[in-house]
């Protein structure tokens, strides 16, 4: 059960991450590239 937890929580974090990742890249995309 516990580690059932621990990979749940793992992917939530690399998810999290990765979405992160691909919101300030959106972002860089709209405003262009900061100096």
């Amino acid at each position: 059960m516990g580690s059932i937890i621990t990979s749940f929580i793992c992917l939530l974090i690399f998810f999290s991450c990765t979405l992160k990742e691909d919101f300030n890249f959106m972002q860089m995309e709209v405003k262009g590239p900061i100096p």
